[in-house]
């Protein structure tokens, strides 16, 4: 699956790197300079968006945010940032720096 989705990425966006790892702890080598996250959402880790410098946009491929809100290097408190049915999406504190 993961394969397949790295494939219609590049057919379509043939100027991005994109990397694939299975699990969150396998990111090393990649985090510090992504700037966009597909994911699945749970499980995901703090470390993932703490190491990601770059990082704009995380884009959870599961049903809800909450694994993702919860993360403290995120910068949102107490879901006050999350979205409900109709609203924009989230913009993370992290991003603005």
């Amino acid at each position: 699956m993961r394969a397949r989705y790295k494939a219609m990425l590049l057919e379509r966006f043939p100027q991005l790197t994109i990397n694939v790892v299975g699990h969150h702890s396998d990111v090393g080598p990649y985090i510090a300079e992504t700037e966009i996250l597909l994911c699945f959402s749970p499980p995901m880790a703090d470390h993932v968006v703490r190491d990601a410098p770059k990082l704009k946009w995380i884009q959870a491929l599961g049903t809800g945010v909450d694994n993702i809100v919860d993360l403290p290097s995120l910068g949102f408190d107490n879901h006050e940032a999350s979205p409900g049915i109709g609203m924009p999406p989230l913009t993370c504190p992290s991003a603005l720096r």
